[in-house]
């Protein structure tokens, strides 16, 4: 694989029970394509009250010997709709917090971004920026270097190009 992601996704119902089946941490560890884990926007009651990214990472790490991440993803734009906000607040899921000092450490790159699709009932990873950020990512990292796959580089890169032309332009 060129790419192992992690997320987006319940910490404790979707992401950790994929590493604790028998083979899968070892396999993490062992694929030569980048790691990347998609921390979640909002916490989940009783499973994650008052965890920030950090704490994510520490619990991934904690239960399955993956090997270590090569980027962090994680969103950093309030909910701006005070409604929304008040919504999730009252059901005591609050946003995940980015805490760079506990960050700092780490071997990972984290990328922050605006990676919430705006709406008015519900707050969500938007697939569309995540999806792009994403495969820049991996071309950058991955494809790019490999010689022989230059031209999938090449084709991958011009069509995310032209999707965000046509986007910009409202088609």
């Amino acid at each position: 694989a060129d790419a192992i992601i992690l997320g987006p996704g319940s910490l404790y119902t979707s992401i950790i029970p994929n590493i604790l089946v028998k083979g899968v941490p070892e396999a993490i560890k062992e694929s030569k394509g980048i790691k990347i884990y998609i921390a979640n926007v909002m916490t989940q009651p009783g499973e994650t009250d008052g965890f920030n990214v950090s704490d994510h990472i520490k619990s991934i790490y904690e239960h399955g010997d993956i090997g270590k991440l090569d980027f962090v993803f994680a969103n950093n734009k309030d909910i701006l709709d005070e409604k929304l906000g008040k919504k999730y607040h009252d059901m005591n899921q609050w946003e995940v917090k980015i805490d760079h000092d506990n960050l700092k450490r780490s071997e990972f790159e984290l990328i922050e971004g605006d990676f919430i699709l705006p709406s008015e009932k519900s707050v969500r990873h938007d697939a569309d920026k995540l999806s792009k950020r994403l495969m820049e990512i991996i071309l950058e990292k991955t494809l790019a270097y490999d010689k022989k796959r230059i031209l999938e580089y090449v084709i991958l890169s011009d069509k995310l190009k032209i999707k965000e032309k046509f986007q910009k332009e409202g088609k």
